[in-house]
């Protein structure tokens, strides 16, 4: 089985409200002020049930909250383009950040280090100095302008992607991932990594 990490936008603005609420529950009843939606309901719901820990419940609610938009997956190719960005100057700041992120070494609670969930989260002010690091480099394949996604050419990859248990080529993925960082950047998200 392929080790894969899964990326997402993350409105850290949420995030620190709900921050002090989850830092200082101690107990399941303490997370009810957060259930004001059915999905995350269903996470306390969980927890009531013994389904889920109460350290997983509250990185359920992190995740369930804070990440927002499309998922991003990435193959185990993508360590070896992040480890690449770190060898390049203008890049080397990229691969720092990317490299903390994927070690679980990113701005991590003490209480959210405890699930398995939420494996990081940058700030938007290192969402922002991603965005600029990988911008710094014409990327090989690269477009100008927004990637297409669709068209039959897309469906059939994907289909043949999901088939064959793929997600994006090695060359694509920090691509998509910049796109990505990016979109978080200009809407001042930050970025999470979640376990798939």
């Amino acid at each position: 089985m392929e080790v894969s990490w899964t990326f997402y936008r993350f409105d850290y603005a949420r995030f620190t409200r709900l921050r002090p609420l989850l830092r200082a529950a101690g107990a399941p009843e303490d997370l009810e002020a957060v259930a004001y939606s059915p999905e995350l309901r269903s996470i306390l719901d969980a927890l009531d049930d013994g389904d889920i820990s109460f350290c997983d419940a509250r990185g359920a609610i992190v995740r369930e909250a804070c990440c927002v938009g499309e998922a991003l997956e990435l193959g185990h190719g993508a360590l070896h383009e992040v480890a690449a960005l770190r060898e390049n100057p203008r890049t080397e700041r990229a691969g720092e950040i990317l490299t903390a992120l994927l070690t679980g070494h990113a701005s991590n609670e003490p209480w959210l280090a405890e699930t398995t969930l939420v494996l990081g989260i940058i700030a938007p002010d290192e969402t922002r100095a991603l965005c600029d690091s990988l911008m710094s480099v014409r990327w090989p394949g690269a477009r100008h302008g927004r990637r297409r996604h669709g068209g039959l050419v897309g469906s059939v990859r994907g289909f043949f992607a999901g088939l064959l248990g793929r997600g994006p080529e090695q060359d694509e993925s920090l691509l998509l991932l910049r796109d990505l960082v990016q979109e978080a950047a200009s809407t001042n998200c930050g970025i999470s990594l979640v376990a798939g």
